[in-house]
């Protein structure tokens, strides 16, 4: 797998995150959807920027040391997270509750941002943007990129890849919803309810699919 195609398939990876995507859909039912929506995704494209700028300069260090097989560890570790992740999702999970009458801690969450202003959608982009998950598939894509030995023009661009592809779940409906506005609400929780239902599934298929295709790819390079 060249240095493109693995930028690809790491933004897909990155992308593909229901929790994301379920904050995304509920800040643009808001009351405020257009302005919560820019503000969050301009956060989302901070955090994903800083994060990879950050992860990048750690990577050029070690690349600078010599150390070639770091980049193939690191995606080995991925590939091991990622099949963790769908083992823990394929688990059914009795809902916790957080207070008597309302739900589970997501649903409250996700209740409280329905009252989100733009003041906060920023920052709550920011976090999802770095993540927990997402910055250890920042880091193994930042790690390919220093280490590909590429000139500038080149690494920007695979960086800016790997930010465009990683956003699609922010994006579109952003974008969607900058055109339609309240006329897209319907399609929005539709989306949303749909989501609600199906994450864990989908986190389940996806992160196994990921999981093995990029262990795959780790052990051909360690091998």
């Amino acid at each position: 797998m060249d240095e493109t195609a693995r930028i690809l398939f790491l933004g897909l990876v990155a992308a593909a995150s229901p929790v994301t995507l379920l904050a995304v859909l509920v800040v643009l039912l808001s009351k405020h959807g257009r302005a919560n929506g820019l503000a969050f995704a301009a956060g989302f494209l901070f955090g994903g920027v800083a994060a990879f700028l950050t992860l990048y300069f750690v990577g050029s260090t070690i690349s600078n040391q010599h150390h070639g097989s770091v980049r193939s560890y690191a995606e080995l570790a991925l590939g091991v997270l990622l099949i963790g992740v769908a083992w823990r999702a394929r688990r059914p999970q009795e809902p916790k509750p957080t207070e008597a009458g309302r739900g589970s801690g997501m649903e409250a969450l996700f209740a409280r941002l329905e009252n989100v202003r733009p003041a906060v959608s920023f920052p709550l982009g920011v976090a999802l943007g770095v993540g927990t998950k997402r910055l250890v598939i920042t880091a193994v894509a930042a790690t390919t990129v220093a280490f590909a030995g590429l000139n500038h023009a080149e690494e920007t661009g695979l960086a800016t890849l790997y930010l465009v592809v990683g956003g699609l779940t922010v994006w579109p409906p952003v974008a969607i919803y900058l055109i339609a506005g309240k006329r897209a609400d319907d399609w929005i929780a539709n989306a949303k309810a749909w989501l609600t239902t199906n994450a864990q599934r989908f986190v389940c298929y996806s992160s196994t699919a990921f999981g093995v295709a990029i262990i795959g790819d780790a052990l051909v390079q360690l091998l």
